[in-house]
């Protein structure tokens, strides 16, 4: 919920919180940093003990999922501290701004790589050929966080560097692009099939990506500038090979959000292979794995 990562001279100056479910984490931060103050906290379940913890302190550092953000956000408002996320705005915080304002707090959010840095890299380049007279007809914007190439080593080229779900969620959610002045929408089961292989060689020489479109607002088009643009689109960049990976997991059935008795806490023990095997064929007989999977991913 609220996580400061300082020095141990920063550390000193100030007060440092970390708050977290997990008493790992909690362990682990605390045997680094003596003088860091620890909490373990679940959310929603532990709401109750939000307010006084965060009325001790100025500012929170939210970097929980995205369903959380408005629970932090009005506790926040309430005990009038200010906050800080990379999660998107959505209308629920936004309708907050002028009560926030009006207490002389801050909200800052989308302060992430994406959202955040992209926005802020867009609206530099934009502004730059502005600056020398131009005009912005057409856009494009490819960001995602990646592994270094020599560490890519598994069958997505891929590695999780923040929340799981939400990353693996941006593979078949819904989808647009602005192409000659008309919205063209892409639903979420088709968007891995719109994957292409981008260039990148002027930044990456030798190394090839892929990618596939991101969502479209028309908010973005008055925050960069781009009114007048008759094209723009926003895509997530990935190492080639990632969206063929992705569809086969995603046919297998791995993406269901359907809980499974084999995979609660309760539940025996069971191994991936004998898990896949009931995903393929409804029994743990796994004689026939290979063929079956080969068979439902296409």
């Amino acid at each position: 919920m609220v996580r400061a990562r300082a020095s141990a001279a920063d550390l000193d100056a100030s007060t440092a919180v970390y708050v977290s479910a997990i008493q790992k984490e909690l362990n682990a931060v605390k045997s680094r940093y003596a003088s860091a103050q620890c909490y373990n906290l679940n959310l929603p379940k532990d709401v109750a003990q939000l307010p006084s913890l965060i009325a001790q302190h100025k500012v929170v550092l939210d970097i929980l999922p995205a369903g959380l953000l408005p629970l932090v956000a009005h506790t926040c408002l309430e005990v009038r501290c200010s906050m800080v996320s990379c999660n998107d705005v959505p209308e629920e915080i936004q309708e907050l701004h002028h009560r926030v304002v009006d207490v002389g707090i801050t909200f800052l959010c989308e302060c992430g790589l994406d959202p955040g840095i992209d926005h802020m890299l867009a609206k530099q380049a934009v502004q730059d050929v502005k600056d020398r007279g131009g005009q912005v007809t057409s856009f494009t914007s490819w960001c995602g966080g990646l592994p270094a190439p020599e560490c890519s080593n598994n069958v997505l080229k891929y590695k999780f560097s923040w929340y799981p779900k939400l990353a693996l969620q941006i593979c078949h959610q819904s989808a647009g692009y602005l192409e000659n002045e008309k919205v063209i929408l892409v639903s979420g089961e088709d968007v891995l099939y719109k994957a292409h292989p981008i260039d990148l060689d002027a930044v990456l020489p030798g190394i090839k990506f892929e990618g596939f479109p991101n969502k479209f607002l028309y908010q973005y088009l008055s925050a960069y500038g781009l009114q007048s643009c008759k094209n723009f689109a926003r895509g997530t960049v990935r190492y080639e090979g990632f969206s063929n990976a992705m569809l086969a997991l995603i046919q297998t059935d791995l993406f269901n959000d359907i809980a499974v008795p084999q995979l609660q806490p309760d539940a025996p023990d069971i191994t991936w292979r004998e898990f896949l095997s009931w995903l393929a064929r409804g029994s743990y007989d796994d004689k026939e794995l290979g063929k079956c999977t080969a068979f439902k991913s296409g």
